[in-house]
């Protein structure tokens, strides 16, 4: 099974296996995704409104509403993987 290490504080130490990479690559899109929003521009290739529209299915440009359908994929592939604390 997939893993997420975190630390006492919530902080996350290590990520293993295609799930929990996962994860992290959707959190990197809303990043995005809400960077964008306030008019920074992230990369010259696929803008992230672009990345989330083709994950969720969705066909708006309104971040808003795409920031919230990643947030429920995001728990919804969080229920993939343990999570385990580390000392």
């Amino acid at each position: 099974m997939d893993t997420v290490h975190t630390k006492a504080n919530g902080e996350v130490t290590a990520m293993h296996g295609p799930d929990a990479v996962e994860i992290f690559r959707m959190a990197t899109i809303v990043q995005g995704l809400k960077a964008e929003k306030i008019g920074m521009r992230l990369t010259r290739g696929l803008s992230c409104t672009k990345l989330a529209k083709q994950l969720t299915g969705l066909k708006t440009n309104d971040r808003d509403a795409l920031i919230v359908a990643m947030q429920g994929k995001i728990a919804e592939q969080k229920s993939k993987v343990e999570y385990i604390a580390d000392r």
